[in-house]
């Protein structure tokens, strides 16, 4: 009998056993399906969206009447409808564009125009009138301070989207949206093409409410990233983290097409106490990035595509009229084009600006670029214009040579004319400019 309840005892024992067994297998895999969720979720997903920051960092903030991006406050239809236009022409100022003599009533096309204007914002609203965004009556002198609301910029966005970039709204959706029928027909094509681009969600807002500067943001940094208000070319702005290199805080924000490790280079500092980094650089003269890229790509494609079959002085002088303003003394460019043909020097090679890896060293911007070129020559020294005339003797070989340079560009203030300065290519190495 003693035997018989010994063996009860191991059986119940081992089916107790093999039950702790069990639940524990399942508690480890069931942690192991959550683990791997979250890091399917918070991994491999991860994205440097920070709505509220990314308005500084863009200078998008500036287009609010007090400059403030906080997300509590209201916003009215005209500071929307700026901030709608701001951030499509990836502009804080438009008068410019705008013939102010046809909207200011005697004004003399000289003078200081803000005064005269009726009221904050107008040359915002006319600017959209005159690409028929929004009709006469929607914002005027009396109604303008009036509360915009969420369906007012989702409205206002897609418009800019047809009128300002000439694109075709995409409407082909499926919405989760109550009552949709009840909403004008323009905004139901609104509603569904920002739904359609993933600048809302597919989802019911409550539509008529008041809008929030933190709804905006949300709103025109989705919208600028999915249409690439920010970047030049219809480049894409990088959102991954993993991409992002350590120096981030430096930056507006990076492209998705260049490496990390290009905006990770240590930039030139000539003077501290004026050196100011991409990011702060960008908020200042961003309007001009793209003379930035033209003159440094121009410059640098005509030094780095030379012939001595084919130069001339008129030519080269000529190809290098925008990017240096004439600024290249006629007896040195004589000099460059003498030495390149009776060395037989045949350079070919390409450039592209990395941006927006450009930043003011303390006495001039920087504008990092890539470069990549070819040598033939009799005389594998000093090849490339601004070689000559230095102390150092500049030797070359025939291998092909990719770099990373950050090249000079000053500025002619009283006419803010900005062009690439003269230098000796391999002084401008990223990381280890002289």
């Amino acid at each position: 009998m003693k035997n018989e309840n010994q063996k009860v005892e191991k059986a119940e024992g081992k089916k107790v056993f093999k039950s702790k067994i069990t639940i524990l297998l399942i508690a480890i895999i069931v942690v192991i399906i959550v683990v791997l969720i979250l890091v399917f979720i918070l991994g491999g997903n991860k994205s440097n969206i920070d709505y509220d920051n990314d308005m500084i960092s863009y200078g998008f903030d500036k287009l609010y009447n007090n400059e403030s991006a906080k997300a509590d406050e209201t916003v009215s239809k005209s500071e929307l409808m700026k901030m709608v236009i701001g951030v499509t022409l990836n502009r804080d100022d438009i008068a410019e564009l705008l013939d102010l003599t046809t909207i200011i009533e005697g004004y003399d096309g000289y003078s200081d125009y803000e005064d005269k204007l009726e009221y904050d914002n107008q040359l915002w609203v006319e600017y959209a009138k005159s690409f028929e965004m929004i009709a006469d009556s929607e914002i005027t002198n009396v109604n303008q301070n009036d509360k915009a609301t969420f369906i007012d910029a989702v409205t206002y966005l897609s418009k800019a989207k047809t009128k300002l970039l000439k694109k075709v709204l995409d409407t082909e959706v499926e919405t989760n949206v109550k009552n949709l029928e009840a909403f004008k027909a323009d905004q139901q094509f609104a509603i569904k093409d920002m739904i359609k681009n993933e600048v809302i969600e597919n989802k019911d807002y409550d539509w008529r409410k008041n809008l929030t500067k933190g709804d905006l943001n949300k709103l025109v940094i989705n919208f600028a990233l999915n249409y690439n208000t920010l970047t030049l070319d219809d480049e894409k702005v990088n959102i991954n983290k993993a991409k992002e290199p350590s120096n981030i805080a430096d930056y507006p924000y990076t492209l998705a097409n260049i490496d990390k490790s290009v905006y990770e280079i240590p930039n030139y500092v000539a003077d501290s106490t004026e050196y100011k980094n991409a990011k702060l650089t960008y908020g200042e003269v961003k309007t001009e990035y793209s003379v930035f890229k033209y003159d440094v790509e121009q410059y640098l494609n005509t030094i780095l595509n030379v012939d001595y079959n084919t130069i001339t002085e008129e030519g080269l002088r000529e190809a290098l009229t925008d990017a240096t303003l004439n600024l290249i003394p006629t007896e040195e460019i004589a000099e460059y084009v003498k030495y390149v043909k009776d060395n037989n020097i045949k350079v070919v090679g390409s450039a592209k600006v990395q941006i927006p890896a450009i930043y003011f060293d303390g006495e001039v911007y920087r504008v990092r670029t890539k470069i990549e070129y070819t040598v033939e020559s009799n005389l594998m020294e000093n090849v490339l214009l601004g070689d000559l005339g230095n102390d150092n003797t500049f030797i070359y070989d025939n291998k092909k040579v990719e770099t990373i340079v950050d090249v000079p560009v000053d500025v002619v203030e009283d006419y803010n004319l900005y062009y690439v300065v003269k230098a000796p290519i391999q002084n401008l190495t990223a990381g280890s400019v002289k």
